[in-house]
C-alpha cells in the first residue's frame, strides 16, 4: 500500500480495514440468514470481490 507505520494522516489503511470488516459483517449475515447452506468462505470473497469491483471502476 506504501504506507508507513507513522502516517497517520492517511486514511488508506483505516478505510481497507473498515471495509473487510465490512466485508465479514456482510458475509456472516448473509451465511445466517440463508441457514448456513452455502459455505462462509465463498460469500466472503463475493463480498471482498464487490469492494474490488467498486475499487476498480
Amino acid at each position: 500500500m506504501g504506507l508507513r507505520a507513522t502516517d497517520h494522516a492517511d486514511p488508506a489503511a483505516a478505510a481497507m480495514i473498515g471495509a473487510t470488516f465490512a466485508c465479514v459483517e456482510a458475509a456472516l449475515a448473509s451465511w445466517v440468514f440463508d441457514d448456513e447452506a452455502r459455505p462462509l468462505a465463498e460469500l466472503l470473497d463475493r463480498a471482498m470481490n464487490a469492494v474490488c469491483r467498486v475499487n476498480d471502476e
